[in-house]
């Protein structure tokens, strides 16, 4: 009689693990089905005001987005140099500002008063600047200096 307690105390809490794990099971299966569904990409333009580039910098500063240099060896109109520097910025991605035009335009660029184009440089924001780290100009060298600014227009 006592192995027939015991035998069905056992089978009593083998069937609670089991009724357990496959609660727990269905726990799991609907919060990762939700947290699927939680993220959606969503198109906010097709034609964005600034011309095609590879290597520019993206980044979030002041609750703006903001877009900078990068270069386009096809484009020779907003390209003249390969890579270009002008910055621009939006609020929330669909209406852009060019807050910095190209003057990375010809020999006459002067690279002690302004950032040379370049092509993935290291971006980031840092005690309330924008800073550019470094790159690749594209043009047969890297470039090793640093800059930062607090408007996107002004550089120290």
């Amino acid at each position: 009689m006592e192995s027939r307690r015991k035998g069905q105390a056992m089978s009593d809490w083998m069937s609670l693990c089991v009724t357990a794990t496959v609660m727990l099971a269905a726990l799991c299966v609907a919060s990762v089905v939700r947290a699927e569904t939680r993220y959606e990409w969503r198109k906010v333009t097709t034609t964005a005001p600034w011309a095609p580039r590879d290597g520019a910098g993206a980044l979030v500063f002041r609750d703006r987005l903001w877009l900078l240099g990068g270069w386009n060896p096809n484009d020779k109109v907003h390209f003249p140099r390969i890579c270009n520097n002008e910055v621009w910025s939006s609020e929330e991605g669909l209406d852009w500002t060019l807050v910095k035009p190209n003057t990375y335009l010809d020999a006459t660029f002067n690279p002690a008063a302004d950032w040379e184009g370049r092509h993935t440089a290291g971006y980031v924001v840092y005690k309330d600047r924008m800073w550019i780290v470094g790159g690749d100009a594209n043009q047969r060298y890297y470039i090793n200096d640093i800059w930062n600014s607090a408007d996107g227009k002004t550089t120290i």
